[in-house]
């Protein structure tokens, strides 16, 4: 589980990113628990995707998209893409 140890109430958006070569683990537990901590700071969560290397209830799950980016593989809870709304430009 992913804890963050400040607070997430001056936070307007929260984004998972995982770039790493070889690539690791993913816990779909971890969705859990940051979007229950970005509900109760009133943070935005935003997750793109679950990567290739994905594990649930410690079994690695295959997913058809090669990066868990296909939303509909999913789990229903998990399917959160919330952005920031920002002020028009003005230049």
């Amino acid at each position: 589980m992913i804890w963050w140890n400040g607070s997430l109430s001056s936070v307007r958006w929260f984004q998972e990113e995982n770039g790493a070569v070889p690539p690791r683990h993913f816990m779909s537990i971890w969705v859990d628990g940051l979007l229950g901590q970005c509900r109760a700071a009133k943070t935005l969560y935003f997750l793109k995707q679950f990567g290739a290397n994905v594990f649930q209830g410690g079994q690695r799950i295959k997913l058809e998209d090669g990066h868990g980016g296909d939303w509909s593989e999913w789990p229903p809870e998990t399917r959160v893409g919330e952005m920031p709304k920002l002020p028009p430009r003005t230049d």
